[in-house]
Parts: structure tokens; sequence; C-alpha cells
């Protein structure tokens, strides 16, 4: 995904900013890494700030901010690291339950191809409606309020 992000500008970081990365430990999720940000590039269209890290440019990765803070972008904050960790956790626990629930399905034969009574019944549009109401009104010459 990098790869399609136009930079407009490269600036450099203030100190105390770092990459986090999480890990499993024996089921419990844990913090594994801590990368100091070196610069941040600036998305060309709409100014969005990724960090650059030793290990390049970085999506969508959580950013531990000077105030302890936990940020992705613009489009996800927690109050701490331990919140960050604790929401990753839950949705790694949603994630494994959704992965043996698709197990079991498969053991089972289930499919998600959907049978023809599944299938809601064919509404017909307003525009439809209209036409036939006038053409059945013209043909017996009733009309309805």
């Amino acid at each position: 995904m990098a790869a399609d992000i136009k930079v407009a500008k490269i600036i450099d970081a203030l100190p105390d900013y770092y990459v986090l990365s999480a890990g499993d430990d024996d089921g419990a999720l844990v913090l594994t890494g801590q990368e100091p940000i070196l610069a941040w590039a600036l998305d060309r269209e709409f100014y969005i700030p990724y960090p650059i890290t030793q290990g390049g440019m970085q999506v969508d990765a959580p950013v531990l901010r000077p105030d302890q803070t936990v940020a992705i972008g613009g489009a996800a904050y927690w109050l701490s690291v331990a919140e960050w960790l604790a929401d990753k956790q839950e949705e790694l626990a949603i994630q494994r339950k959704q992965k043996r629930w698709d197990v079991v399905r498969k053991e089972q034969g289930i499919t998600e191809k959907a049978g023809q009574e599944d299938k809601p019944a064919a509404m017909v549009s307003s525009a439809k409606a209209l036409i036939h109401g006038v053409l059945e009104a013209a043909r017996t010459g009733k009309v309805r309020p």
C-alpha cells in the first residue's frame, strides 16, 4: 500500500514519537517493539502524515506520541498503550472466533451460497408501480386516490 501513496513532502519528526508493534505471548498480546520515527511523509492528496522509520514508510501503523497516547493516522485513537493492546486483543479474539466458525461450517458442509428460497422477492420500483397504476386506471376507467 505504501507504493500507492504519492508523497508531497517529507518533514523531520520530533523526538519521542514511535511506531509500535505487538505480538502474541501465550495468548496475550504484548508490546514487542517501539521503533523511533525519523520523519513523516505527507500524502499529496489529503496531507495525511505517514511515519518513516528505519524500516521505511509505515502505513496504518500505531504511533506512540509523547503524551503516551496511541494513534493510527486520523482514523483511530487510544488514551494509552494498554488501551491499544486491549483493543487489539479483542480484535484478534473476534478474528479467531470467525476462523473457528469458518472451520466448523466447512466441516458441516455449509456454504455461503444462498438458495432461491433464501433470496428476497423482487421488488417493484416506484416508477414501475406508478406506470402499472396508470395503465390499470386507463384500462378499467377507475382512478384510485
